[in-house]
């Protein structure tokens, strides 16, 4: 299985609502092993949002 790199601006797309980048992302998941950086997740909760945390917390929780 391949692995895919998902970089900070489509998390925080998919995060806030983005229907292309949710479809590409469950397309790519299909077939592929999603990862994200150390890096990107620090990203993630620096930029984030008081009203996203829960679903923040979520997404990310379902990558470890």
């Amino acid at each position: 299985m391949r692995q895919v790199v998902v970089d900070t601006d489509v998390l925080i797309l998919h995060l806030r609502g983005n229907e292309s980048v949710r479809a590409m992302l469950r397309e790519a998941a299909q077939d592929s092993l999603l990862c994200c950086s150390a890096i990107t997740i620090g990203e993630i909760h620096a930029g984030m949002r008081d009203e996203e945390l829960e679903k923040t917390v979520k997404l990310l929780d379902t990558w470890r």
